[in-house]
């Protein structure tokens, strides 16, 4: 009898341990399992509108500049294209503009300031940029009797890009920049205190800048549109100002 209760108790503990072997656990390979979530692909980003050249703004000092180069030519392709000014310069000066980052009509400021010619020595300024020689000395170029680097058209191209940027992080603006270029930080800087928060069409119209540099960026802005003339859609026109 003893024996008889012994096989069974043992029998029991055979079916049970068998059960346990029979139910799957959650390391059990037969155990299905949650696929992992997929996530939904992302939405496309919207395509970008093209940015708008600074030559595009639509104001009538620029259109009118615009006009004048297309009637004639002679002021602005010959600096561009003659072999020992912009047909010399233009292409490794628009090669440093890009990779600077700059807009592409900071590349025809030279047919302003010098016609092209790294040789010129102006009024206050010297070679391609017409650099004043502070300027120059602040980002490191030599000029003394003996050495003038702002006549190398490289240097000074490069030192010219570096005010540029420094003058667009200050204004946050390029029409404002280009007019510091031209009229000094200062000159800007007291007719922004005048009238705070103007655009330079603003301080132009209010003739708060000197009249030089007025016309100094509405005339780059011309010409840009010229020698560029697929940057700009075709319905661009000026709609606010004329100066």
């Amino acid at each position: 009898m003893r024996v008889l209760r012994l096989l069974v108790v043992v029998a029991a503990a055979m079916l049970v341990s068998a059960c346990a072997t029979l139910r799957p656990t959650p390391d059990d390979p037969r155990v299905a399992t949650a696929a992992p979530a997929v996530p939904a692909p992302e939405a496309p980003p919207a395509a970008k509108e093209p940015e708008l050249r600074i030559a595009c703004v639509p104001e009538r000092a620029v259109d009118s500049w615009e006009q004048r180069y297309r009637a004639k030519p002679g002021e602005w392709e010959g600096h561009l294209e003659h072999p020992g000014r912009g047909g010399r310069y233009l292409s490794e000066v628009q090669r440093m503009v890009d990779e600077a980052g700059l807009p592409p009509e900071i590349a025809f400021l030279p047919t302003l300031e010098s016609g092209y010619r790294s040789d010129v020595h102006g009024l206050g300024g010297s070679g391609l940029w017409q650099l004043g020689a502070a300027t120059a000395r602040r980002y490191g170029l030599v000029v003394s009797g003996g050495r003038d680097d702002r006549l190398n058209a490289h240097l000074s191209t490069q030192v010219a890009i570096r005010h540029l940027q420094d003058l667009y992080e200050r204004y946050q603006d390029w029409p404002l920049a280009l007019a510091a270029y031209n009229a000094g930080e200062g000159r800007v800087d007291r007719a922004l205190k005048l009238s705070p928060g103007a655009s330079f069409w603003d301080l132009a119209e209010q003739r708060r800048l000197p009249a030089v540099t007025c016309t100094y960026v509405p005339k780059l802005l011309g010409l840009a549109r010229v020698a560029h003339p697929d940057d700009c859609p075709e319905d661009v026109s000026a709609d606010r100002h004329s100066f």
